[in-house]
């Protein structure tokens, strides 16, 4: 189904395969890592965006999309607050997702998203462990006051996630 949905804003406030890679932020079972553009890695990108699970729950319709589709949107210039990663387990050291902080200095407000790309590591509390690091990243590195997300309303699992990790609903 791709209709549109409605946007839910939610808010965090100061209160309330083997492969190389370059470990940016340490959790108990994912690392998130350095954003690869790779091959290997645009490959999982262009798979896990044509998922109907996952591309209805983005905000884009990136259905059908070919390989050199993804590799433009993936490989384009970052701004400077601009913060990808890939989330790796642990455990097999294998890339499962993506996920970014987008950062505005001026107003010191931060927007988190994540995705788990891959089917198997999907609710069993990754998603939570990665909203933890990226949330202690935007307060303690970014300087950020609040740290907000956006999530579509029918989303139960990533609900679920940011309410463990406190966020409340801020807006309709």
């Amino acid at each position: 189904m791709y209709c549109k949905k409605l946007k839910v804003f939610w808010i965090l406030g100061l209160d309330g395969n083997s492969m190389d890679k370059v470990i940016r932020m340490h959790g108990n079972r994912v690392d998130l890592c350095v954003f690869r553009t790779d091959d290997i890695a645009i490959g999982r990108y262009t798979k896990w965006l044509n998922d109907e699970s996952i591309n209805g729950y983005i905000g884009h319709n990136y259905r059908n999309n070919s390989y050199d589709n993804v590799k433009r949107i993936f490989t384009r210039e970052q701004m400077p607050y601009d913060y990808m990663y890939n989330i790796v387990s642990k455990e097999l050291e294998e890339l499962i997702g993506i996920c970014e902080v987008k950062y505005f200095p001026q107003a010191r407000n931060a927007i988190i998203s994540l995705y788990i790309g891959e089917k198997e590591y999907r609710g069993i509390g990754l998603g939570t462990e990665v909203m933890k690091l990226l949330t202690k990243f935007s307060f303690e590195e970014l300087n950020a006051h609040r740290v907000g997300l956006y999530v579509f309303s029918d989303n139960d699992a990533a609900i679920n996630c940011y309410r463990k990790v406190g966020f409340k609903q801020c807006g309709i």
